[in-house]
């Protein structure tokens, strides 16, 4: 079971990057100081077909080296032959912030924030940014999307001690509360608990709560083609809560593949 990840991190309020993903090394089936041939094969045909409806590449009668399909041990899985360069595994992630719903467009660069604006104990406040996260991978043993906090709330950087928890909770005017929730998931990608409530730019505030540890959000039980998530961030304050305009906190987003 091979795994590939990568990450993003976006700042509530504060400015955060994104980290790269780990990259897979390939090994070399032939080579010298003179030449190197990553794959081999004696064809005794094959081309390109195509149509309206269908695009094809075959090769006929082929002999790899060495013969085998699939080649497996403790320690190596191999695949041998030009067909097998379809089977590499694959994993292209596209984040994005942006005021527009997300779709299967959606990307764009850092710095990634999600500015909440001024609390009020009137009104649930729903940042204008949405975070969007857009999946397109070959990972027979699917996709997981995962979620962590680096404080769990929303804290005040003049005053560690004043924060807003995250929870999951209905978010209502007058109560304390912070959390994210699935607005949409389309594409092979389904919302988890406790993100997929009733969630919405409107009155829909059921959220999920976020910890310091990660917890999925979006999972897709194979490969996937621009499936992606939209996810909305939001919060209510009480009465009680001190004034200050430094609440914050990091989001860490996580997105991992399975083959």
């Amino acid at each position: 079971m091979k795994r590939f990840i990568t990450q993003l991190v976006i700042a509530l309020l504060t400015v955060a990057a994104i980290a790269p993903a780990p990259l897979p090394a390939w090994a070399q089936m032939m080579s010298s100081s003179s030449y190197r041939i990553p794959f081999d094969a004696l064809g005794g045909g094959g081309l390109r077909s195509t149509s309206t409806n269908f695009g094809l590449e075959d090769t006929v009668s082929e002999f790899a080296s060495p013969t085998g399909e699939d080649l497996t041990s403790t320690n190596y899985a191999a695949c041998v032959g030009y067909q097998c360069l379809a089977e590499a595994p694959f994993l292209s992630v596209n984040y994005a912030v942006q005021a527009t719903p997300c779709d299967e467009t959606s990307a764009s660069s850092p710095p990634y924030n999600v500015p909440l604006g001024t609390l009020s104990t009137s009104a649930v406040s729903t940042a204008t940014n949405r975070i969007c996260i857009r999946v397109t991978a070959n990972a027979e043993g699917g996709i997981v999307v995962e979620g962590k906090s680096i404080n769990a709330s929303l804290k005040s950087t003049s005053t560690p001690a004043d924060f807003i928890a995250s929870a999951t909770a209905t978010l209502a005017a007058g109560t304390s509360g912070y959390g994210f929730c699935s607005s949409n998931a389309q594409n092979g990608f389904t919302a988890v608990a406790p993100y997929n409530g009733t969630c919405d730019t409107g009155s829909g505030h059921q959220v999920g709560g976020i910890a310091t540890v990660d917890q999925t959000i979006w999972s897709a039980s194979g490969p996937v083609t621009d499936a992606f998530g939209e996810l909305l961030t939001k919060a209510a304050i009480s009465s009680t809560v001190p004034a200050h305009n430094d609440y914050v906190d990091t989001l860490i987003i996580t997105v991992t593949g399975t083959y």
